[in-house]
């Protein structure tokens, strides 16, 4: 799953009927969940956009998106040379 830059990783618990993802490449831990695709696409957005929110209000909105676009730039380069 994408959405602004960010990639979601998703499993799938077959007891709970349940889907759980976690946005990966950050340090910090973003997790989603839902019951449907659709409700886990919308979960998945409304983690990456209210994780966004929380850096604003914590002034961290720049370090957030700067450590997004190195961990891309790292994959790029790793996927050009690799």
């Amino acid at each position: 799953m994408k959405y602004k830059g960010y990639n979601g990783q998703v499993t799938y618990d077959e007891e709970a009927k349940l889907f759980h993802g976690e946005v990966v490449g950050l340090r910090d831990v973003i997790t989603f969940q839902g019951t449907s695709v659709v409700e886990l696409e919308q979960a998945f957005k409304d983690s990456v956009d209210e994780y966004l929110d929380f850096c604003k209000e914590l002034g961290r909105a720049l370090k957030c998106m700067k450590e997004l676009l190195t961990k891309q730039s790292a994959m790029a380069s790793a996927l050009t040379h690799g």
